[in-house]
């Protein structure tokens, strides 16, 4: 199984408990983390579209290990949660590397890596990553 820098069940919880608390005085992009990092359902409602990631988090937990399978997760080494140089990014950053490296850790067969040169969309910065990530269990399962 690949994870290319992807969202975890309890990251919403993780995040709030990082974040200051809120303030009328904070800036706009904080009130807007603070209220995107809420399990309340992603793409929001006026989109057209929804999907209620609440909804999924119980069969998601109920999931406690991969055991043996190889699964590789990719976190992107470039931070854009916040602006450049916001100290609270570098925070936010370290939240979401613990609980990809706890991912991983559910598979005795697990690897996280991270990708220096990317942004989230880590496909987009180093595709060359993510094939290599793909081709890697594949090369193996064939030997």
């Amino acid at each position: 199984m690949l994870f290319v820098d992807l969202s975890v069940p309890h990251e919403p919880e993780a995040w709030q408990a990082a974040l200051p608390p809120a303030t009328s005085d904070k800036p706009g992009w904080l009130t807007d983390l603070r209220s995107s990092s809420r399990v309340s359902g992603w793409p929001p409602a006026d989109t057209g579209e929804f999907y209620d990631i609440g909804a999924d988090i119980p069969r998601v937990d109920a999931v406690i290990s991969f055991g043996d399978l190889p699964v590789v997760v990719l976190t992107a080494g470039i931070q854009t949660l916040t602006p450049a140089g916001e100290p609270l990014g570098e925070v936010l950053h370290k939240v979401w590397y613990a609980l990809h490296e706890e991912l991983a850790a559910m598979s005795s067969n697990g690897r996280h890596d991270l990708v220096p040169a990317a942004r989230h969309g880590i496909q987009d910065d180093r595709p060359d990553v993510v094939l290599d990530a793909i081709r890697e269990p594949v090369d193996r399962a064939r030997r």
